[in-house]
């Protein structure tokens, strides 16, 4: 819940000024609530983007290991794995953004809804973060984390496996290739 300080800001007049009957309120709250459901859509928007983006990098390792030895073009596949764990990365930013958005939202809902007759969001938060439910209950952006994280895990292993085969074999072009493009692209 945001600070109560930070909530004063929320009212154009005195919390203690505002009407609790007031039709505005209602009004505003639904639009803000709609607000939610759009940011919602979006994340759902990007999930989908970001599981199709693995899809296809997961599909393009696997065909190519079937036309190209790894120990032929060491590079592609190291650079394959490093990118599909940067990509994962970057979705699990994305999904905090959005984690972050919604709680902010859902607050400034919450303190709205003191001005209203029943404070359904804040009921449903303590009910579901009280003793009885809480082994039983997580939450969708806490499960949503956990596929980028295993995504990331899955392309490190393939990474790790990748880089195994090459000190095997003695191939070490791809690797020092990989270590220079990488030391003068941050540079």
């Amino acid at each position: 819940m945001l600070a109560l300080d930070n909530m004063k800001a929320l009212w154009n007049i005195p919390a203690k000024e505002v009407p609790a009957n007031s039709g505005y309120i209602f009004e505003q709250y639904k639009l803000f609530h709609a607000s939610i459901e759009q940011i919602s859509d979006r994340r759902l928007s990007m999930n989908k983007f970001f599981i199709t983006i693995n899809t296809l990098f997961i599909s393009c390792i696997a065909v190519l290991t079937d036309f190209i030895e790894v120990i032929e073009q060491p590079f592609l596949f190291v650079l394959f794995s490093f990118i599909g764990m940067m990509i994962c990365y970057y979705w699990e930013l994305g999904i905090f953004s959005y984690q972050k958005m919604n709680n902010v939202k859902f607050d400034i809902l919450q303190e709205i809804e003191k001005k209203l007759p029943l404070n359904l969001y804040s009921c449903e938060w303590s009910l579901l973060k009280s003793t009885k439910t809480k082994n039983y209950f997580k939450s969708f952006t806490e499960l949503e984390k956990d596929i980028p994280f295993l995504l990331i895990v899955a392309y490190f292993l393939l990474l790790t496996h990748f880089l195994s085969i090459f000190l095997e074999h003695g191939t070490f072009d791809g690797i020092s290739t990989l270590l220079f493009f990488f030391s003068n692209s941050f540079h």
